[in-house]
């Protein structure tokens, strides 16, 4: 694991100390953090989101942002009637750092996030703490205090928020997807996974394919991938921090395809039949 970390702490140790949302109008690169208020959906849910508004030229990050970026982390401890949490991300885009790949959005970020009341029809309230990193030429990390009551539907609000759950991750399924499967050997500090998809017709143009797999403290390097005719292969190396074996659950992997314009999603990677 340790040949794998350098790379990473060395972009760390570029980074700037965090800044409050009361003081984010002065930080260079970022021109505003917001919460926008949203709508209660059809099935009870509230679905509203954050906008991060970058200036020309800056960078934040997706979930999985690659070995330099910084992934935005959601803390709620203080809100009222909320009993679960979903977050839709758009489609990111594939950038090179300092020479290393990494995953984002240029310019703005706007992430719906939907929210389970615990008490249908009662106001939601958010006190929330968002950790996030931007980045031009320095990465800089941003925290980010959003306070708001969720009451009222608003309407410029949601043409903005339904435009974005549009450019979500299409299911690979309806890009013709036929088959997926992952083999999975050990290594000496975790695990390598190999990742075989089929289509139907010629295999989509892919920049990259993120594999994810949602456990804590395991440390994820994509390692390559191949494309001919209709088939991707994707590898990646999954390490433990704590040296420990770990058991994989193949249902909770996720494979993001990365494209261009549209990422596809891949729910779950069964063994080869």
């Amino acid at each position: 694991m340790l040949k794998r970390l350098p790379q990473f702490f060395c972009s760390v140790a570029l980074l700037a100390t965090p800044v409050s949302a009361q003081d984010y109008v002065a930080q260079k690169g970022l021109e505003k953090v917001e919460f926008l208020h949203g709508w209660r959906t059809s099935k009870g849910t509230h679905m509203a989101a954050m906008r991060i508004t970058l200036e020309d030229g800056w960078k934040t990050y997706w979930r999985a942002p690659g070995g330099a970026g910084i992934p935005p982390s959601f803390k709620w401890k203080g809100s009222s009637n909320i009993a679960s949490v979903k977050y839709h991300w758009p489609s990111p885009k594939l950038y090179l750092q300092n020479g290393i790949p990494t995953i984002g959005y240029k310019g703005e970020l706007v992430l719906p996030i939907e929210f389970k009341p615990k008490v249908q029809g009662k106001p939601i309230t958010i006190k929330s703490r968002v950790d996030f990193g931007i980045c031009k030429d320095v990465c800089i990390p941003v925290a980010s205090k959003l306070d708001i009551n969720l009451v009222n539907d608003h309407s410029q609000d949601k043409v903005l928020i339904m435009n974005t759950l549009s450019e979500k991750p299409k299911s690979a399924k309806s890009s013709g997807l036929k088959s997926v499967s992952c083999v999975v050997n050990p290594i000496d500090d975790g695990l390598e996974i190999t990742a075989s998809m089929t289509f139907k017709n010629k295999a989509p143009a892919v920049q990259k394919v993120v594999i994810e797999f949602a456990q804590p403290n395991i440390w994820i390097e994509q390692t390559g991938l191949t494309q001919y005719n209709k088939h991707l292969t994707a590898n990646a190396e999954l390490v433990s921090f704590s040296g420990q074996p770990f058991f994989m659950d193949r249902s909770k992997l996720r494979l993001t395809l990365i494209g261009d314009k549209q990422a596809l999603e891949i729910k779950g990677c069964p063994a080869p039949s």
